[in-house]
C-alpha cells in the first residue's frame, strides 16, 4: 500500500473520531464567561469639570521678574571687496599621437624574408665576438613580424596550415605564437611539438 494512502487514511480516522467523540479543542469555555460593562459617553466640557473638581488647588507664588540685559549696538564690520581671481592658465594641448604606420598587409602575398632581415625595432650596436659590427638597421615591430611571416611561409614544414594574420596587429612575441600550425594528429597530439620562443 502506498505511504500517501496510509497517511491520508490515518489523518481522516483521527478527524472523524474527534468529530464523533469530541475533544478539548471543541469544548466551550463556561468557566470564564464574558463580562459586559456599561459605558457612557461624556463631552469634553463635562470631562474638564470632573477633573477640576478632583484636582487639588495650589497657590503658586508669583515668579520674580527677570530683567533682560540690554543689548549692545552691533558694530558693523567693513565690507570686504571681492577678491579678483586671476584667470587660470590654459593647459597646454596634449601632443597628438603619432599615426601608426599604415599596414600594407595583403593576405597570402609574401615578400622574401631577406627583405626584412636585420631590420629591428631595437637594433644591436657594437661588435660581435669576431669584432664585426652588427648589421642591424632601424625598423619597427611590423618589420620584425613581416620577417617572421615570410620566413615561416618559406621555411616552416606546415606553412600552408598557418593562418595568415596582419603583422601590424600584434607585438612580436604574440605574432611568433601565431606562426605555427594548431592542427593535431589523429591521436589528438599537436602536430608541431617544437614551436617555442
Amino acid at each position: 500500500m502506498d505511504i500517501g494512502v496510509k497517511i491520508s487514511g490515518t489523518a481522516h480516522a483521527i478527524l472523524i473520531s474527534i468529530a464523533i467523540f469530541g475533544a478539548p479543542i471543541f469544548s466551550s469555555d463556561e468557566e470564564n464567561p464574558i463580562q459586559i460593562s456599561e459605558v457612557s459617553l461624556i463631552s469634553l466640557e463635562e470631562f474638564e469639570l470632573l477633573t477640576k473638581e478632583n484636582m487639588p488647588v495650589f497657590q503658586s507664588e508669583p515668579e520674580p521678574e527677570v530683567q533682560e540685559p540690554e543689548l549692545e549696538p552691533e558694530v558693523q564690520e567693513p565690507e570686504l571687496e571681492p577678491e579678483v581671481q586671476e584667470p587660470e592658465p590654459e593647459p597646454e594641448p596634449e601632443p597628438e599621437p603619432e599615426p601608426e604606420p599604415a599596414s600594407d598587409f595583403d593576405n597570402g602575398v609574401f615578400s622574401p624574408y631577406q627583405t626584412f632581415e636585420q631590420t629591428c625595432a631595437l637594433p644591436r650596436t657594437g661588435t660581435d665576438r669576431n669584432g664585426s659590427s652588427f648589421p642591424d638597421t632601424q625598423g619597427d615591430t611590423v618589420d620584425e613580424n613581416n620577417w617572421l611571416r615570410s620566413s615561416s611561409n618559406e621555411l616552416y614544414l606546415w606553412y600552408n596550415e598557418i593562418v595568415d594574420v596582419d603583422p601590424a596587429d600584434y607585438a612580436t612575441p604574440e605574432y611568433f605564437e601565431q606562426m605555427q600550425t594548431f592542427d593535431t594528429t589523429a591521436s589528438g597530439a599537436r602536430k608541431d611539438k617544437f614551436h617555442f620562443t
